[in-house]
């Protein structure tokens, strides 16, 4: 993959975060990231919690090759701590 982008965004409608994989409401601050395979783009969002625990052991976003969902199940209560600190919690959407 190479990466064309990464832009800190509000969102305007709900996203799943590629690291935690869940679901975030409209107007949450995430970083979106643009990539390519070389034949098509994809946009993956990043809540700000998955950002900071995931700096520990990712150099970069090309780097991750993990599946939506293993940066907050790699250590769950430091992920809610993290997110709380960020003011996260509330923004969760159902779903």
């Amino acid at each position: 993959m190479i990466i064309l982008s990464v832009k800190d965004v509000r969102t305007r409608k709900a996203h799943r975060c590629y690291g935690c994989g869940l679901r975030w409401a409209p107007g949450t601050p995430m970083t979106a990231v643009v990539c390519s395979d070389g034949r098509r783009l994809n946009t993956c969002h990043w809540c700000a919690a998955c950002v900071d625990v995931g700096q520990d052991w990712l150099n970069s976003f090309d780097e991750y090759e993990g599946l939506p969902g293993d940066i907050r199940n790699a250590d769950v209560p430091r992920w809610l701590a993290v997110a709380r600190r960020h003011g996260l919690i509330p923004a969760l959407c159902a779903g």
